[in-house]
């Protein structure tokens, strides 16, 4: 059912995406076997652990980095985010929604700045956009933050 009440509905994948299971993952390494890599050194990278982490996207809808088409709202609307979770052990995030009022619907009535997401669970949060001006959304997590898993958001 759609809210009623809260005009605006985005949905949010928080997920880290591992490119080496990329079935073009042959093909896209191809280019750097003619260079100064051989084959054979290609395919050792497979099994580093250094080379595997590196090709971990952390990712929010497949971007990175804040490159999301920029969410925009107003000041006084309240928005629902829908905020799923897929993926494995690594894939437990904590959204973080920075300078608004969030409210969790799991926990009625509680303002809190995030919630916990774990694989294959979804939740939705409301957030009352009271402050103006750019601000960002992202995974709480350490080393997600800093692979990338952050979003960025507009209100006016």
């Amino acid at each position: 059912n759609y809210p009623v009440d809260i005009p605006v509905v985005y949905p949010l994948l928080f997920n880290v995406f591992p490119e080496n299971l990329s079935p073009l993952l042959e093909d896209r390494n191809k280019p750097y076997a003619e260079g100064d890599c051989s084959q054979q050194d290609l395919d050792g990278l497979t099994e580093d652990e250094e080379w595997i982490e590196s090709n971990a996207m952390h990712s929010i809808n497949g971007f990175l980095f804040c490159n999301n088409p920029t969410i925009e709202s107003k000041v006084g609307v309240k928005v629902r985010f829908y905020i799923f979770g897929f993926g494995s052990e690594e894939s437990m995030h904590s959204p973080v929604f920075h300078n608004q009022l969030v409210q969790s619907q799991v926990r009625q009535g509680d303002s809190e700045s995030g919630v916990q997401i774990f694989p294959y669970n979804a939740e939705s949060m409301d957030v009352l956009m009271i402050s103006r001006g750019r601000s960002s959304f992202e995974c709480a997590v350490a080393d997600h933050l800093m692979a990338g898993m952050k979003g960025r958001f507009v209100v006016r």
